[in-house]
């Protein structure tokens, strides 16, 4: 027989993946926790963490803030989970975007869940994310902020020590955490609405 532990009740205060996270980076610092074979990228939980807290301090300091819809556009690769959970930590709304969308999806997408910034690849195989999210910015007004994983601004965020504490938003159960896209085979990509109960759910 299968058990469901609800992550909300009393009994855990485990509920939002940036509390698990910091629960297993205590337990198990120097466990190797991510590995992605492309480019040879791992991470153990401790790094994982730290990861995180810079990204939630650089994201918070660029503006972002409980409520913003951020995207995030890349490939398989470790700055994915770290972002996604950053922009969880800060109570912002994850928006992952299909790596196969081109400029009319694209374009739709952020206007429609009116991102404040997006997180991305600069390219990967044939596509060009930054170049494509560059050329629509001036058709996204709530767009403020195009960060590149693969710059020297990002690495620089990365290798700095955390200068900060990151206090974590108290997340609700129902509260909206994600918005989810279709791959609008059938019309344009039609946003699905996660809350933070159905991602702990879901982990």
């Amino acid at each position: 027989m299968k058990y469901i532990v609800d992550p909300f009740s009393e009994k855990t205060s485990l509920n939002t993946p940036y509390r698990l996270l910091r629960h297993y980076a205590e337990k198990w610092p120097d466990k190797e926790a991510l590995v992605f074979d492309a480019g040879n990228q791992r991470m153990t939980f401790r790094g994982w963490l730290d990861s995180v807290d810079k990204l939630a301090l650089e994201l918070s300091r660029r503006g972002v803030k409980a409520g913003d819809p951020v995207a995030l556009l890349a490939e398989n690769r470790i700055e994915w989970p770290v972002a996604q959970i950053a922009i969880s930590a800060l109570g912002a709304i994850l928006v992952p975007v299909n790596t196969h969308f081109r400029d009319n999806d694209l374009r739709h997408v952020l206007d429609h869940s009116q991102v404040v910034a997006i997180l991305l690849s600069e390219r990967f195989r044939s596509s060009e994310y930054l170049a494509m999210v560059r050329a629509i910015h001036p058709q996204l007004p709530s767009l403020r902020d195009i960060i590149n994983f693969d710059d020297m601004e990002y690495e620089a965020v990365m290798r700095q020590p955390v200068l900060a504490e990151l206090t974590e938003w108290v997340w609700s159960p129902r509260e909206l955490a994600s918005i989810q896209y279709t791959s609008g085979t059938t019309g344009r990509p039609k946003g699905a609405e996660l809350c933070m109960e159905g991602i702990m759910m879901n982990a």
